[in-house]
């Protein structure tokens, strides 16, 4: 690794398998009668009181419906069920940095805006590809463009095409049309107010940023086999939404025009920060997973689970260095 990487691996959480004497004596002693019969009577009295405990929080909250979609809650439940879908994760790492330094800060500036569309026309109408670029190499999540300039630079650059392809009498009248077509996809882009920038000269960000393909090569490296999965804020996707403007005359010939917006992921770092990230920026939260190993799901008992455990175990160990 390396001295110089500027945090520390504070703690690292696996599921350790070696337990298997442990396993077997609890089993033995849960095949006693006795025992069978605490075991029942003590669920028994947790279901009455689990059943007691959710009717006064039920009636505290006022509902016991999930999150109502339009509301804040449901956007959130929706969005984090999308990215991360529910799964045990069995190992974690908690990153700080060594001198309190954020990893990365965030900025209420767009590091992206729309690029040049790519238009492709076909039998179904005409499909506008819109993605984004930014200005530096060294963009966190390969850029972000906040909601405010993203509507803005979509509109702009749909103005922009139709102006090839139909007559300034033709324009006027698309205006209006545009204006209440665009005003529907609004809602369909995520609330995105700031995005994330470099901290001081990047050489923290960078190494910060290195940490979660670095787990997923040693683990892919070591266990072919396996499938991993590992859920940060350098792993959040980029988001693709397609959205049709309809009934635009093109050379006189009725068209729909699609638009497929690809929004980069480091705009949703910001939704994102609260799950996996300190509020000072300092502390962050790797989770890693490995669900199956040769097509079957990963028994933790077994001796493939336990060097997986090592191999993390080693990889936190040799990553605790401070800066020089």
């Amino acid at each position: 690794m390396g001295c110089g990487r500027g945090f520390e691996i504070l703690r690292l959480s696996v599921a350790m398998p070696g337990w298997t004497r442990f396993v077997e004596l609890l089993v033995s002693v849960l095949k006693r009668p006795a025992t069978k019969l605490a075991v029942v009577l003590v669920w028994l009295c947790a279901s009455v009181g689990g059943v007691l405990v959710f009717g006064m929080f039920t009636k505290e909250l006022q509902t016991s419906l999930p999150p109502v979609a339009g509301t804040p809650s449901y956007e959130a439940a929706a969005t984090a069920q999308h990215y991360f879908p529910i799964q045990p994760l069995k190992n974690a790492f908690l990153l700080t940095s060594a001198d309190q330094t954020p990893f990365f800060r965030f900025n209420d500036s767009s590091t992206s805006r729309l690029a040049e569309p790519e238009v492709t026309f076909g039998k179904q109408g005409i499909v506008v590809h819109l993605l984004c670029k930014g200005g530096s190499k060294h963009l966190l999540g390969d850029g972000c463009i906040t909601k405010t300039d993203l509507l803005d630079d979509v509109n702009t650059t749909i103005r922009g095409l139709l102006q090839k392809y139909v007559t300034p009498d033709q324009m006027k009248k698309l205006s209006e049309i545009l204006n209440e077509q665009l005003s529907r996809m609004a809602p369909l882009v995520p609330e995105i107010t700031e995005c994330p920038i470099m901290s001081g000269n990047g050489q923290l960000t960078q190494r910060w940023a290195n940490f979660v393909p670095e787990v997923q090569q040693v683990l892919a490296a070591k266990f072919p086999m396996c499938t991993h999965t590992l859920a940060s804020l350098q792993n959040i996707p980029s988001q693709t939404v397609n959205f049709s403007l309809s009934n635009f005359s093109l050379k006189a010939i009725n068209m729909n025009l699609t638009l497929e917006l690809t929004i980069p992921s480091g705009s949703f770092w910001t939704l994102f920060k609260h799950q996996f990230m300190a509020d000072s920026l300092d502390a962050s939260l790797v989770a890693a997973l490995t669900s199956t190993c040769d097509g079957s799901q990963l028994d933790p008992t077994k001796e493939t689970a336990k060097n997986i455990a090592h191999v993390l175990q080693d990889l936190a160990g040799r990553t605790n260095v401070h800066n020089p």
